[in-house]
Formats: structure tokens, C-alpha cells, sequence
């Protein structure tokens, strides 16, 4: 068993809050002063589904990706919130403080390719994008093969594919604001999800759509390895991409 105050210090610690976005709300969503965890179940989205989970593994704390909340409430009438409170259990949420973290998502997601793809060391280009050039250049359907493969997907979105790979931009989440800043550096393909049409026709760049889910998810891994210093036992929630290829 575990003092909470000992589990946030230890995230805030690598993701402080004041790192965060302005218009995030990282940080406590439901604090009910529980000094002490045992169980602790790590999710991307905190959902009906989610604390379902949480309450049969006994929970004390959910730590989240996703905010609960995200602008101010006039009244709780949320059941997601209601059911968390009155099985007392916590949330506490790391989002783009996370995301700009060492051990963040866009690190999780350029670390597991560091291999595949043969990557050289990577730089940030900003506080959410890392960008790596490779070895060696690889042709398309090796890299695309290589995509499906670390992440497990049998289908990717591709927008203006190449021959070749010499380099690579990564940002996990809604990363389509940087398509023109990456395209800026020559870099040849950007990985990342939330992709719109015209983002796409107008990137001149190969754009490589993984998924939001898909690129966020394998960071709670990160956290877990994170944690694991702390007397608690961690679960990471079982959870479904919203969208479904058929």
C-alpha cells in the first residue's frame, strides 16, 4: 500500500502541472482525500466502462490520459462522475503535461521504432512532435509493414506515399496542426492520427494516420513502469478504439 501523496509526487515529478496546456485541466478531477491506494488502474479515457473495471479490481485511484473534466460544471449530473464518488474511487488525470514528458506519448510512440526503423537519435521539434532520421532509407512497404507490425494494425490511413523514407516526424494524438511545421523540416513522412481531408491535400508531405487511440494507449505502459517503485498494484485498463474498420 501507497500514500497517494507519494503516487502524484512521483508523476508530477516527471510531468509537472504547470507544463500543461492552457486550456487543459490536468491534474485532480476527483480528490476525496484518500491518503492511502492500494489498487490503481491506468486508462486513456475515463468512461462508464472504466469504472466499472475500477470498482471490481478495488481501485482506490484511476490515473487517466484524458481529463474527466474539462470545463467547469454548474451541477454534477454526470454518471461518470457520480458512480466514481460514490464507489470512492479517484481520478487523477496527466495529459499534455504528460504528452510533453520524457516519458511521454510521443516518446512512448518514437521509442518503439527506434528499432524497426532503424532511427538515429531523436530531437524535438517542438513540445509535441519528435522528429529522427533513419540509418539507413527504407522503401515504403517496408516502413508501412513496419508500422502495422509495432502497433499490431491491420490497416493504416496514407496520405501521399513516397518510394522511400529518409526521415520521420512522430506525435502522438491529434498531431495534424504540425503537418506544415513538420513539412518545414523536409522531413518524409509524419506519424501521428486526427488527420482531416484537406490537412492531407494540402501537406505535400506522406502522412501516415495511426490512430488516436492507437497512439496514445501503449504510454500507459510507461506510467505503469513509472509506478512500479510504488507499493500498488496497477492495472491498465482493458479499452477499444472508438472507431472500428469493417
Amino acid at each position: 500500500m501507497a500514500k497517494t501523496k507519494d503516487i502524484i509526487e512521483k508523476l508530477e515529478k516527471i510531468a509537472p502541472l504547470e507544463t500543461q496546456e492552457d486550456w487543459d485541466n490536468s491534474g485532480w478531477q476527483i480528490d476525496l482525500g484518500i491518503k492511502t491506494i492500494k489498487n490503481v488502474l491506468l486508462s486513456l479515457n475515463v468512461t462508464t466502462d472504466t469504472i466499472h473495471q475500477a470498482i471490481k479490481q478495488n481501485c482506490e485511484l484511476i490515473i487517466s490520459h484524458h481529463p474527466l473534466i474539462f470545463k467547469p460544471l454548474k451541477s454534477i449530473k454526470n454518471k461518470v462522475i457520480i458512480s466514481a464518488i460514490q464507489n470512492k474511487i479517484q481520478i487523477y488525470s496527466l495529459h499534455t503535461n504528460f504528452d510533453k514528458s520524457q516519458i511521454g506519448t510521443t516518446q512512448t510512440l518514437a521509442d518503439l521504432f527506434k528499432k524497426s526503423l532503424n532511427l538515429k537519435t531523436l530531437k524535438d521539434l517542438n513540445d509535441f512532435v519528435k522528429i529522427a532520421t533513419l540509418k539507413e532509407p527504407i522503401k515504403s512497404e517496408d516502413f508501412i509493414l513496419a508500422i502495422k507490425n509495432e502497433l499490431n494494425l491491420k490497416n493504416l490511413k496514407i496520405a501521399n506515399p513516397r518510394q522511400e523514407i529518409k526521415s520521420v516526424a512522430f506525435c502522438a494524438g491529434a498531431g495534424a496542426d504540425f503537418v506544415q511545421e513538420v513539412k518545414q523540416h523536409q522531413i518524409d513522412c509524419f506519424i501521428t492520427s486526427d488527420i482531416k481531408y484537406h490537412q492531407a491535400l494540402d501537406s505535400g508531405i506522406m502522412l501516415v494516420d495511426i490512430g488516436h487511440f492507437e497512439s496514445e494507449v501503449i504510454s500507459l505502459k510507461s506510467i505503469e513502469k513509472l509506478l512500479k517503485s510504488c507499493d500498488v498494484n496497477i492495472i491498465i485498463a482493458k479499452e477499444e478504439p472508438v472507431f472500428e474498420i469493417v
